[in-house]
């Protein structure tokens, strides 16, 4: 892949982020936190917006994770996209009383795994 195409790749991401993001009301403490990217010092995130550099792998895989959740959600409800929102925004008995959101925020990658999981199905195969 050549840089161009890596840097297309990269803004059509970051372009889908920033709307999942915006629909999931999602501050900018909390998608820092969303990205796992809350150890990392403010210095090192203002060097890295000013270079070309793509975002870490481990980042990347949860950029991948976040947007495939966002359109999971978006398939399960195609035809209301506020109930969509509102699904991640609110307490769910499923998660322990707490919203999905919140479950990403408190438990990271493993987080999105478990929504993912439970909206396919497969949570309760193991």
């Amino acid at each position: 892949m050549s840089d161009t195409d890596l840097h297309d790749e990269h803004l059509r991401l970051t372009h889908a982020l920033m709307m999942l993001f915006d629909r999931w009301q999602a501050d900018h403490d909390t998608q820092i936190r969303l990205l796992g990217l809350d150890n990392v010092s403010p210095r090192s995130m203002r060097r890295h917006e000013m270079t070309a550099v793509p975002y870490p792998a481990e980042c990347m895989t949860r950029v991948r994770k976040l947007l495939r959740l966002g359109r999971t959600i978006e398939t399960m409800l195609p035809h209301n996209p506020d109930a969509a929102q509102g699904w991640m925004l609110q307490a769910n008995r499923m998660f322990g009383g707490i919203a999905p959101l919140d479950l990403v925020i408190k438990r990271g990658e493993e987080g999105i795994d478990v929504l993912q999981n439970h909206l396919d199905g497969t949570s309760a195969w193991g």
